[in-house]
């Protein structure tokens, strides 16, 4: 039986290491009883058709995060992101800390005023399909884009999260562009990428509703014509480009909200990581060992 009774209520006193005295950079998605998401960076991945072994350390339950090997998701302590280590453990990471956008982003055009507020967390809400700020690293799929935050509504139409691609950090066109999940019509669709004509619409949906709760909103992008392009709320498919997409290397961004006549949707944290082989994410299996 695996020992969680030795555990701190908020998981500050495990670490995860390679057997050899290793750290390997750990960073704790969220909480929930007794059950932890928690993402750990395997610098060499794991082979084909072979296992790695990660050792789980729980250390003296009076030690905590150290903010670097191992840290947390933002809104875990008073003090926003005074543990979070997303940086060390993504491929991109940024929790919106402070009142003003980091470097990280770059400003394609400035925009109205009261339509980002960073305040801990980025709040959003306009009524313009212009894409303000864009990535400042780019990227080359496939690779997977997750960013977790509250929306303000469920309200038709809108609000919803929103992720768009361009071919250039100074360049406010868009290659993809998805939104959801919203109970309107949530749209997965092209503009003029090579592939397909422009506004080509990939996929729709509708029908997600609820309250407005902490929600991780993913995009995957396998890329290449023949390839796939999938989105998924909580981790469940949600949109589909039917197995056909589009070349893709270039910027994205997340700052696109709908319909500001509802609360605005509030993003936490936005990431980028690498797609799993195939798509397959591992297997995990743990084993309890006692020193």
């Amino acid at each position: 039986m695996f020992p969680t009774n030795l555990i701190r209520s908020d998981w500050g006193n495990v670490n995860f290491q390679d057997g050899k005295g290793n750290y390997y950079p750990s960073w704790l998605e969220s909480i929930s009883g007794s059950t932890a998401t928690i993402w750990v960076k395997l610098p060499n991945g794991i082979p084909a058709n072979s296992s790695v072994t990660i050792y789980m350390v729980i250390i003296d339950p009076s030690q905590t995060y150290d903010g670097v090997n191992w840290g947390a998701y933002p809104l875990l302590t008073s003090t926003y992101g005074q543990y979070d280590n997303g940086a060390n453990v993504f491929n991109f990471y940024d929790n919106f800390a402070g009142s003003t956008l980091s470097s990280k982003w770059i400003e394609v055009t400035a925009p109205p005023s009261g339509v980002i507020t960073v305040n801990n967390g980025v709040s959003i809400i306009n009524t313009s399909n212009t894409i303000y700020y864009v990535s400042s690293q780019s990227f080359t799929a496939p690779y997977i884009i997750d960013q977790g935050g509250i929306l303000g509504n469920y309200a038709d139409d809108g609000p919803w999260f929103d992720l768009e691609s361009t071919t250039s950090s100074a360049n406010n066109g868009y290659l993809w562009a998805t939104r959801g999940p919203s109970i309107g019509n949530d749209q997965l669709f092209s503009d003029n990428n090579g592939c397909y004509p422009a506004s080509a619409v990939l996929a729709t949906a509708s029908g997600s509703s609820g309250s407005p709760n902490f929600t991780i909103y993913t995009l995957a992008d396998v890329g290449g014509c023949s390839g796939t392009i999938n989105t998924y709320v909580n981790y469940s498919p949600w949109l589909s480009g039917s197995s056909t997409t589009f070349p893709h290397s270039g910027y994205f961004s997340p700052f696109r909200h709908y319909n500001n006549n509802t609360p605005a949707s509030v993003i936490y944290w936005v990431r980028v990581r690498a797609y799993p082989p195939n798509g397959v994410m591992p297997s995990v299996a743990i084993y309890p060992f006692f020193h």
